[in-house]
């Protein structure tokens, strides 16, 4: 069962880590940069598809160091509502 990276709680399906909505307070109230962890945690993604997406360029990252990534909060909040898909005939807020 996986838990909230941010409360520490169960995920329940009203609060599941892949809720990009139900996350923007969260996202909005992080740290400037993200870690591997968090983003993992924010997005439901594990690791190994976060590093994968590093080395194909697909999700916004800033290289610290030759091996020191970090993701800018701002940049992935707009990533995940940039490719949310809607529901047909339903607006997303």
């Amino acid at each position: 069962m996986s838990t909230d990276y941010f409360t520490g709680a169960p995920a329940t399906p009203e609060r599941s880590p892949h809720s990009v909505t139900e996350h923007r307070e969260e996202i909005e109230s992080s740290p400037l940069l993200l870690t591997y962890k968090q983003v993992g945690q924010l997005t439901g993604l594990p690791a190994g598809t976060l590093y994968d997406m590093v080395a194909k360029g697909a999700i916004p990252h800033v290289r610290l160091g030759p091996r020191l990534v970090r993701f800018p909060r701002a940049e992935v909040g707009q990533w995940l509502k940039d490719n949310m898909v809607r529901v047909r005939g339903k607006e997303v807020t």
